[in-house]
């Protein structure tokens, strides 16, 4: 079958996970014997044709008052609403979808990230009798911020802005096909809240490739090194794991946080974390490094985490995790296997959590030998493959159906 596969970044314009993964799906069906073409946005004018490791890959120059991978830029808030309101349905966007569709005539079509492409292309899509799934990566559809995270905690209701400016995406995801959440949370989440009525809907867990190092660090009682890595952003919780960490009483542990985030935010962390010596922010560091050197990795997320690379990365280095069990996390880190999970509510579940693991070598060796067993399906490439080959000739077979009738 021939698959268009549309997102808002492709290599090398890696913005997060969603790209990893959906390259690794990519070059998966395309070395199964697929014909794959892939779509993306970029910063200049008109439709350019590239090719990324053997893909055919087109790459349209957005439609809207600024290209939004660079997130370094900082816009104003009117500026930014009035991206997000041409967002909402940008039909200038889907005139690139209909030239690569004239020119390649795909079989079936699958959405990830559609911000920037807005859902316009859902409908150029189905003019063209294309069946379309999409892949939900996170809560673009829902949240105006993509996290449903607004002033300091997790939206449990959707607020009015959301609803209003969202309120198209809920109305056209009732013709989509098929809806593949990399989580079952975050397909949940949409479903509860009236999207993707008429789809076929399953979790496919993304894929990462990850060589068995066997690095086993041993514990030593001279340093036990806590870790954290990603970006320093409100809704990963960073602030809550460091005053946590802070009151800790155990001898010779340490903190290391990499990563980089807006620089307001980062000086207040540091401003937290002055008065503790044991905490170091190391910055940009790649993952490498920085897994070979700590024994715990935690993930305080206080937001509907999607699915947690980072949590995979770390039992598949044979490192155990704190989490804290938001959104897809519980589904990766399962407490007392290969981690433990501690609960935002009760703020000092983190700390008795990082106490717990540290004091206890028995428990520490346990987690450490069981990590990368727990995280093998999250490594397994036939499995992502046939699963989405599945969803795929099923849409097509029940297309197939109803243009018979």
């Amino acid at each position: 079958m021939k698959i268009l596969f549309i997102n808002t970044f492709y290599s090398p314009y890696n913005a997060g996970g969603a790209e990893n993964s959906l390259r690794i799906i990519v070059e998966a069906m395309q070395s199964n014997g697929h014909e794959v073409v892939v779509m993306s946005t970029c910063d200049k004018k008109g439709l350019h044709q590239d090719v990324v490791n053997g893909v055919k890959v087109y790459r349209a120059g957005i439609e809207n008052s600024y290209w939004i991978y660079d997130n370094m830029i900082k816009h104003s808030f009117l500026d930014r609403l009035k991206w997000h309101i041409r967002d909402r349905y940008n039909k200038k966007m889907s005139i690139y979808v209909r030239k690569v569709v004239e020119i390649e005539k795909p079989d079936i079509a699958s959405c990830h990230n559609v911000r920037g492409w807005s859902i316009s292309i859902w409908d150029e899509l189905k003019k063209n009798d294309i069946p379309t799934v999409q892949v939900l990566h996170d809560f673009y559809l829902l949240c105006r911020r993509g996290s449903l995270f607004n002033k300091g905690k997790v939206c449990e209701k959707r607020c009015v802005e959301c609803q209003i400016i969202k309120s198209i995406h809920r109305r056209k995801s009732q013709k989509i096909d098929a809806v593949v959440g990399v989580c079952q949370d975050i397909l949940d989440i949409h479903v509860r809240n009236g999207y993707f009525n008429n789809a076929l809907k399953l979790a496919i867990h993304n894929v990462r490739n990850i060589p068995n190092n066997n690095i086993k660090k041993n514990y030593q009682n001279a340093a036990f090194v806590f870790g954290y890595i990603g970006s320093l952003t409100e809704f990963k919780g960073v602030l809550w794991l460091i005053e946590q960490f802070k009151k800790t009483i155990i001898p010779n542990i340490f903190l290391k946080i990499a990563g980089k985030g807006d620089k307001s935010y980062e000086d207040e962390l540091k401003l937290c974390a002055k008065d503790d010596q044991r905490i170091a922010f190391l910055g940009y560091t790649k993952s490498e490094d920085f897994y070979s050197n700590i024994n715990v990795l935690v993930i305080p997320s206080i937001w509907y985490e999607p699915l947690a690379s980072v949590a995979i990365e770390a039992c598949a280095n044979h490192i155990p995790v704190i989490s804290s069990g938001m959104g897809g996390l519980k589904e990766v880190i399962i407490n007392n296997k290969n981690g433990l999970v501690c609960d935002y509510n009760n703020p000092n579940t983190l700390s008795e959590a990082m106490t717990n693991i540290a004091n206890d070598k028995i428990l520490y060796d346990r987690l450490r030998n069981s990590a990368r067993l727990f995280v093998n399906p999250f490594m397994d490439l036939e499995r992502l493959m046939n699963s989405y080959e599945r969803v795929y000739k099923e849409i097509l077979n029940m297309h197939s159906s109803e243009f018979i009738k």
